[in-house]
């Protein structure tokens, strides 16, 4: 059987140990399934096609569907693969139920988690913790979880991260549903 040729194809930023991350590409004979190709297509298609982006148009019911923000400390691990799981499913489920579905994905960069790794590293707070959202944005588009990457948001103090502003989308003003809490038979709000 003759031997593939196979070239290191590099696939993740650069990690907060400084060390990089390689996955080997490979050129597939003809009819042979290329996973590294595949990973490399959609992702593509998707961002082009906007196939994650509600269509906001009123002919479909919406539906809201917020993960939680992850500190831009370091690039991610298995625990956010794990949390960030549940929450594209529950996206693809509703969008495949025909309802219109806001996915956004956004970074918490308040306080320490973020600063501390900064000052561990040297770094101004802000450098460290927008060059991290960066890695785990590509991070998270090669888990191709199902977001809207237009309506992106980052949590942050002026004195930790000024520069940029916060949320990019108008999604709260301009009408999504947010989370409502059940009002409870007898329950007294004080």
């Amino acid at each position: 059987m003759e031997e593939q040729k196979r070239a290191a194809v590099s696939v993740q930023p650069e990690t907060e140990t400084g060390a990089q991350s390689t996955v080997a590409g490979e050129t597939p004979e003809e009819g042979v399934y290329s996973f590294a190709s595949m990973e490399a297509k959609w992702p593509q298609v998707w961002e082009d096609l906007k196939v994650f982006t509600p269509v906001d148009d009123g002919s479909r019911e919406r539906r809201y569907v917020l993960d939680m923000f992850p500190y831009p400390s370091g690039d991610l691990h298995m625990g956010h693969a794990e949390a960030f799981a549940m929450g594209d499913v529950v996206a693809r489920y509703l969008r495949q139920k025909g309802f219109d579905v806001l996915h956004p994905i956004g970074w918490d960069s308040f306080g320490l988690p973020a600063e501390n790794a900064a000052i561990k590293r040297n770094a101004h707070p802000s450098e460290w913790t927008y060059a991290n959202i960066d890695t785990q944005a590509a991070s998270f588009k090669r888990y191709a979880i199902s977001a809207d990457w237009s309506a992106g948001c980052t949590l942050r103090t002026r004195s930790t991260t000024a520069g940029r502003s916060g949320c990019s989308s108008g999604s709260t003003s301009a009408g999504w549903p947010t989370a409502r809490i059940p009002r409870l038979t007898g329950a007294r709000r004080t």
